[in-house]
């Protein structure tokens, strides 16, 4: 329904970009009969008999392309205004429907959302989807789902990943993600982070604390390396 919606709210902008382009055809049409028409005018007093006829029957045509052409920019006006006014119609009843929506997503239960990632770096941006530029799965609900969890009254959203990978030879919480990975949840939706030693808390935290609690839950064997890479980034 919304995406329908959506496509009903846009479609008229193409017309819009049409209407201007016909609106710019027009103007310099109208300007090129006004120069015309006034050639005539000064013709039509410096002719007589047959001459001055025709001069007199292509000022009629002239004043009559004028108006046509007058009558057609004033339509194309209101078509314009009677078509932003439809778009920002139904704008307003997409924004309406989010609003709604999102009440609903986050709503008076407790939602639990349990999500899996590949790699988290020690702001708390999840790269869920792949490994620098390498696709491992394709794009899921995850970020709805802890949204939802995360609106939701009680509700709590959890990340859990293994702390290491290749037998412990590569920590998966990592100073920054690997260059090209996909975030699929921001740092700004992460809460909760588990691995097998122990919960990392972020939401609310400053960046130095969400790093000191991600390098608590990390493998031991890279604690170190990951408080070395945090200093030299700032971040302590």
């Amino acid at each position: 329904m919304i995406a329908h919606t959506i496509q009903l709210a846009l479609a008229p902008v193409f017309v819009l970009v049409a209407i201007g382009n016909i609106l710019n055809i027009l103007s310099t049409r109208l300007g090129r009969i006004v120069d015309r028409a006034r050639v005539l005018q000064q013709r039509h007093g410096e002719t007589a008999d047959g001459e001055h006829d025709r001069v007199v029957r292509e000022l009629r045509k002239v004043d009559r392309r004028i108006s046509l052409i007058g009558k057609a920019i004033a339509m194309l006006v209101v078509s314009g205004l009677a078509i932003g006014t439809t778009v920002a119609i139904f704008m307003e009843f997409i924004m309406r429907w989010l609003k709604a929506r999102l009440v609903d997503l986050g709503g008076k239960k407790a939602d639990l959302a349990i999500n899996a990632t590949l790699q988290i770096d020690l702001l708390g941006q999840c790269g869920s989807e792949s490994l620098g530029h390498i696709p491992y799965s394709g794009t899921g609900g995850q970020s709805d789902f802890v949204r939802a969890a995360n609106r939701s009254k009680g509700g709590k959203a959890f990340i859990v990943l293994p702390s290491t990978a290749k037998n412990d030879t590569i920590s998966r919480i990592v100073p920054t993600l690997s260059p090209g990975t996909h975030v699929s949840t921001s740092k700004n939706d992460i809460n909760y982070v588990v691995t097998e030693f122990g919960v990392a808390q972020l939401r609310g935290k400053s960046v130095k604390q969400r790093a000191a609690e991600l390098i608590s839950i990390a493998h031991p064997d890279f604690r170190a390396e990951l408080t070395d890479q945090a200093k030299r980034m700032g971040l302590f």
